[in-house]
């Protein structure tokens, strides 16, 4: 089965989904029902967060996690500020991950990239 990941770098103290472009959280889930977006892999890094990324830099991923995209969407709370967050701390908690989606191909593969 194809997987279909957006990647998401998490260095904040939420996890927050809003967007000038209209409700994320619809489009996502909109995605998902499509089968266009399975999963997200998220990544913490070390950068300096004042500076977009450019072609060629090296980012140094501290860590990272795999998850279904709908158990995401599932975890996000309504903001008080527009748009949704999530509390990060669930993001890289092991213990919500199941093993079904950390044994799949693509964890393997992407655990061995980011060796």
């Amino acid at each position: 089965q194809d997987m279909f990941v957006d990647i998401k770098e998490v260095n904040n103290k939420w996890f927050n989904v809003s967007g000038k472009s209209g409700n994320k959280k619809k489009w996502w889930t909109s995605n998902i029902k499509e089968g266009e977006l399975t999963h997200f892999l998220f990544i913490k890094t070390d950068r300096d967060q004042s500076k977009l990324l450019e072609v060629g830099d090296n980012v140094n991923i501290e860590k990272y996690a795999l998850w279904p995209a709908e158990n995401i969407i599932n975890e996000l709370k309504e903001s008080n500020f527009g748009g949704y967050y999530m509390d990060p701390k669930k993001i890289w908690n092991n213990k919500w991950f199941s093993s079904k989606h950390y044994n799949s191909d693509l964890a393997k593969e992407v655990r061995e990239q980011l060796k």
